[in-house]
């Protein structure tokens, strides 16, 4: 058994379709297959922790001499855990199971469990190691929340959709319900207003702004396809947030929001990014609440005077 805390590299099949992690040193873990994505370490740790959890319920063959037998020729699911990452090992780790790994390249403690597919009705479920002759059942309901979405880059992505540091926002537009808004940096790093040029910086919504830029999660990733935007109110989006960055930093970050989701949020997206997110209401709608403010009558009358 390896423990979850010791496992540095992972491989996950769902048939045909595989996903591989792989933890770094400094960034934590890394979706390496089918894409290069960084991983959201929350969800992978609870993942590794209900795999090394499983155990066998019962031994139905010491020596398996017909694994089809079993529906484990192919088998349904495969999930690899390594104890070293070294990038030679991101391929290896996703081959099909029965490949061996050259001494060079084998972790120094790897396990790749093989899970045949459910069977409606049955409680158990039929499992073996890659390399060993015994066949062996697992509980149904201890399987089911470790192999729920396995393949899937979605369930696994860094739910961080946006990371900017707020010194680097050097603007900011809002387009929303038909206005548009544009606030500044001024020269003593205050913010004045560049459109409507009649109006004040709501100072409190530029910091809510400024904040939620800095780590802007999504509650959940809906699709990984820039193809669906449009089903989703983002082709053109309902409201546009956009950044314009500092020289270095990168010209600029867009915010899109589109249609309701449901009762919890708004579907999102950053430009440039294929995935389509659920942002949390409550920040959808902080996020959009009006960046200027006019102008109280008497700062009119003092700026109307010679």
């Amino acid at each position: 058994r390896i423990p979850a805390s010791a496992v540095q590299i992972a491989s996950f099949r769902d048939g045909d379709v595989c996903l591989s992690l792989v933890k770094h040193p400094e960034s934590g873990w890394m979706i390496t297959e089918p894409v290069l994505r960084k991983a959201d370490d929350a969800v992978v740790e609870q993942r590794l922790l209900l795999i090394t959890r499983l155990s066998a319920e019962d031994f139905v063959a010491e020596t398996a001499t017909n694994l089809s037998e079993y529906g484990l020729s192919p088998p349904r699911y495969s999930i690899y855990l390594g104890t070293q990452a070294p990038s030679s090992l991101v391929s290896a780790a996703s081959a099909p199971p029965g490949k061996p790994f050259s001494a060079s390249a084998s972790p120094a403690y790897s396990r790749r469990l093989l899970v045949a597919a459910f069977k409606e009705g049955e409680e158990q479920v039929y499992a073996r190691i890659d390399g060993e002759p015994a066949v062996f059942r697992i509980a149904r309901s201890a399987l089911e929340q470790s192999v729920a979405g396995l393949a899937d880059p979605l369930v696994f992505r860094d739910r961080t959709m946006m990371a900017v540091p707020p010194d680097e926002i050097l603007r900011i537009t809002l387009l929303a319900e038909g206005r548009e808004e544009i606030v500044a940096r001024d020269d003593h790093n205050g913010w004045h207003v560049i459109q409507p040029g009649t109006n004040r910086p709501n100072n409190e919504v530029i910091q809510d702004v400024l904040l939620a830029a800095a780590s802007l999660k999504a509650l959940r990733i809906e699709s990984g396809s820039a193809k669906s935007a449009a089903a989703y109110g983002l082709e053109p989006p309902a409201a546009a947030l956009t950044l314009d960055l500092r020289a270095g930093a990168g010209i600029r970050k867009s915010l899109l929001i589109g249609f309701r989701a449901g009762d919890d949020g708004y579907f999102a997206a950053v430009q440039g990014d294929p995935a389509v997110f659920v942002l949390e209401r409550g920040a959808a709608e902080r996020l959009l609440r009006p960046l200027t403010l006019a102008q109280e009558t008497g700062e009119k009358s003092a700026a109307s005077r010679p």
